[in-house]
């Protein structure tokens, strides 16, 4: 969340320095600029923050793959044009890149704590269940062969996906220990 947190500074910098550089070459000679640098920069950070943020939060990580996606085109008159388009996209992408990890640290944390609450032991039971198998197990067959109750079961589930010991496919309906949880386990060793 650091690192985030430095970044996110990255486009109000670079567009109150634009913005500080285009009203000193719009000043008349002889007269001081009306900003300083620094007020450039706050009034671009109190503006494109949020900005970002609610960007960040409508394209859900994928600002860059989308523009892409809307570049292709194969129409002539739009090929001088992508080039502009697509480094400008770049420079977006790197702005969005100090919300999204703010947005994923917080995501995190809270998750974190939510998992905090659950008992280690159904999870234990889950995993050990689903070692005996070296392929992933539909959700019915382990929540029967785990013999433990089905808020148990969703609370294991969701303790381990957290920690990384398991994962899931779409919509949940199968489950495997990750390979890396398997190596850590035949190794002897433990998160």
């Amino acid at each position: 969340m650091i690192l985030g947190f430095m970044f996110l500074w990255i486009g109000p910098g670079l567009f109150g320095s634009i913005m500080w550089l285009w009203q000193l070459g719009n000043t008349m000679p002889g007269t001081s600029s009306p900003w300083t640098w620094g007020a450039c920069f706050a009034v671009v950070a109190l503006v494109s923050i949020p900005v970002m943020f609610l960007l960040e939060r409508a394209t859900r990580g994928k600002f860059l793959e989308g523009a892409a996606e809307n570049l292709e085109s194969d129409n002539l008159m739009t090929v001088g044009l992508r080039g502009r388009l697509a480094a400008g996209a770049v420079v977006i992408e790197l702005c969005l890149w100090g919300p999204r990890m703010l947005t994923a640290g917080g995501r995190r944390l809270r998750e974190a704590r939510e998992v905090e609450r659950f008992d280690r032991e159904p999870a234990a039971v889950l995993l050990a269940t689903m070692l005996t198998r070296e392929e992933g197990w539909p959700a019915p067959e382990l929540f029967a062969a785990s013999g433990l109750p089905e808020e148990d079961v969703h609370a294991a589930i969701a303790y381990l996906l957290f920690h990384g010991w398991i994962d899931q496919g779409k919509g949940g309906r199968r489950c495997w220990v990750t390979s890396e949880a398997r190596r850590l386990l035949d190794g002897g060793g433990a998160r």
